[in-house]
């Protein structure tokens, strides 16, 4: 049995470790001014504790909202997540550990949260609500915009606020590839029979692509049937095998302790080719994040549908409930 992930980390993951603990002692913040007061802020807005260090963020001002006595001044700032390639050498940087979490200051308040690639592209946006995306081994700049609390205006019942943006460069280490095999798949209404099924009706901004775990050889056979039949999943696709040609080794003996994943994915293209970029598993939810793994310069101009498979072991899906498989940013 093929190891499948090292390191299993979402989003998700980060922001449930998030910590709002205003009794971190820390020196005197040396940092980006408070462009309210024309001063240094007093201590950081938030630390992030990882690998058991305290780090600042790099600060940036992002926008701001005053009583001007007669009536509300709104202000926007340079954003940080706009100039990120000109400011790189001053954001500190952060290695993920087990570690991981958010310090808040007790006047600061969670806003939102970007992550941009080592291009300064940005692969998510998000709310503490809604996280779609996946973190792989590599490096990334994190954005968190959070809110600063300011002066109660008594005669309008309201708090002055200012945004700041916290950016950290965020690395993440060691994680192992996923075995995957992709093979030529045959046309059909995989959403109607996939596990989840009714997440295609939904209107989260995710594209959805159907998953199955088949837990014995009877269910693969079973699938395929019911599916165009055994002998659709002859063909292969120029060098991209067939699809019984890619399963004909999953016996007894593996379906003993192991369980096949199966995504299906259909693209506009035949040129195009897909794999695994990270699987996210907490014990009751499975999502496997699914990439684009080649960028042609050329592309062809046909439908073409596909499967991609990978080995899971069965006690660690006994209590999952709920699964998903998404299509997300390339793997190049």
């Amino acid at each position: 049995m093929k190891k499948l992930i090292a390191i299993l980390l979402t989003l998700a993951c980060l922001l449930a470790l998030i910590a709002c603990d205003n009794a971190v002692e820390d020196d005197e913040y040396d940092g980006k001014l408070d462009q309210e007061k024309g001063e240094p802020f007093a201590e950081p807005l938030i630390l992030i504790e990882s690998d058991g260090k305290m780090t600042k963020p790099y600060e940036c001002f992002a926008w701001g909202e005053s009583w001007n006595g007669g009536g509300w001044t709104s202000v926007d700032g340079v954003r940080a997540s706009w100039k990120l390639e000109k400011i790189k050498d001053k954001i500190p940087q952060i290695t993920y550990s087990d570690d991981f979490k958010i310090h808040y200051r007790e006047d600061i308040e969670f806003r939102s949260l970007e992550v941009y690639n080592g291009d300064f592209d940005n692969i998510c946006q998000a709310t503490e609500e809604n996280i779609p995306v996946y973190l792989t081994a590599g490096v990334y700049y994190l954005v968190i915009e959070v809110k600063k609390q300011g002066e109660y205006i008594k005669e309008q019942d309201k708090f002055e606020t200012s945004g700041y943006e916290c950016v950290y460069k965020f690395e993440i280490l060691n994680e192992e590839e996923i075995d995957f095999k992709f093979s030529r798949a045959h046309i059909g209404k995989f959403k109607d029979y996939s596990l989840n099924k009714d997440k295609f009706s939904s209107d989260d901004g995710v594209i959805h692509l159907p998953i199955f775990e088949l837990e014995f050889p009877e269910e693969l056979s079973q699938f395929k049937k019911d599916f165009g039949g055994e002998n659709v999943y002859d063909y292969g696709w120029d060098e991209v095998p067939s699809f019984n040609e890619v399963t004909k080794e999953y016996d007894d003996e593996f379906f003993a302790e192991n369980s096949l994943i199966l995504v299906y994915v259909s693209a506009n293209s035949g040129s195009f080719r897909f794999g695994v970029k990270n699987v996210h598993c907490d014990g009751t939810k499975f999502v496997a994040y699914i990439a684009q793994t080649n960028r042609p310069g050329d592309v062809t101009d046909d439908m073409a549908d596909w499967f991609i498979t990978f080995e899971v072991k069965k006690s660690d899906m006994e209590n999952i409930t709920d699964f998903d498989a998404e299509l997300v940013r390339n793997m190049g």
